[in-house]
């Protein structure tokens, strides 16, 4: 093990590098209805399995917008499958 003094520092430090790696800052972008349904129409085009954590992960807008555009789509039988 090295420098650490015991199994407990070297696991702890082990923890702390991996969360380092995981740990990013999501920026949502401020971007107006329209936009925003255009790009997850196009989103929807470009991949046979949607999810919104998908839409959310990849796109970065705010997800309550999304949302709502999501229901739009689906009340407007655009989209389906949702839940």
């Amino acid at each position: 093990m090295g420098y650490y003094r015991n199994v407990a520092d070297f696991v702890r430090d082990a923890i702390r590098s991996r969360l380092e790696e995981m740990t990013y800052v999501l920026e949502l972008r401020n971007i107006s209805d329209e936009k925003a349904k255009e790009e997850i129409l196009d989103y929807f085009k470009r991949h046979e399995v949607v999810y919104p954590s998908d839409i959310g992960n990849d796109l970065h807008p705010d997800m309550e917008q999304s949302l709502r555009i999501l229901d739009e789509l689906k009340g407007e039988r655009i989209v389906n499958g949702l839940e």
